[in-house]
């Protein structure tokens, strides 16, 4: 099943910061499939991140216009934060698999949308751990559409295990693998 977010309602759910859901200068990953019901305008899709004090970590956007971006922060602040876009704009009407990673040994992070070339940005200083509610959709910056299969793993996915989560279009959860 997925769950549906509406813009207008502000519809959004939380879970507060936990050491298994905390980044770090550590590989980490997430896949997850989105559906978007608008795409023009700047919609927060996952965020661990807070616009005060210190706690900014990660978060995917799509900016208004239909592309998806992810930033993370080194240190929780606004300097020397990663802006990593991914250049083919989304369409509403269809689901899409978002693969995100922080590759520690490598020190990128990266966007795949549908099994996709990897796009990657320098992120040598990794990612701060700071103490930020995770937050799916955003009160202020609603997502508009509906999200399936969020996983977050504290390990780089390997190339197959990808492959077979995205399956074509057809999605596989990673219990299915």
């Amino acid at each position: 099943g997925s769950r549906k977010f509406t813009a207008a309602t502000n519809e959004y759910f939380t879970t507060n910061d936990h050491a298994d859901l905390s980044h770090g200068n550590y590989d980490f990953s997430y896949s997850l499939w989105v559906y978007f019901d608008t795409v023009d305008a700047y919609q927060e899709i996952l965020r661990k991140w807070s616009g005060t004090g210190n706690n900014r970590e990660a978060i995917l956007i799509l900016l208004d216009t239909g592309k998806l971006r992810w930033d993370t922060s080194p240190d929780g602040t606004s300097s020397g934060v990663t802006n990593l876009v991914w250049d083919t704009a989304l369409s509403t009407g269809q689901w899409y698999h978002v693969y995100l990673e922080h590759d520690a040994t490598s020190n990128h992070t990266g966007i795949s949308v549908n099994n996709g070339t990897m796009t990657t940005a320098s992120a040598a200083s990794g990612v701060h751990d700071g103490a930020a509610t995770w937050r799916f959709s955003h009160s202020s910056s609603s997502y508009n559409g509906r999200m399936a299969r969020v996983g977050f793993w504290k390990r780089l996915l390997t190339t197959a295990e990808r492959k077979e989560m995205y399956n074509s279009g057809d999605s596989r959860a990673y219990s299915d693998l």
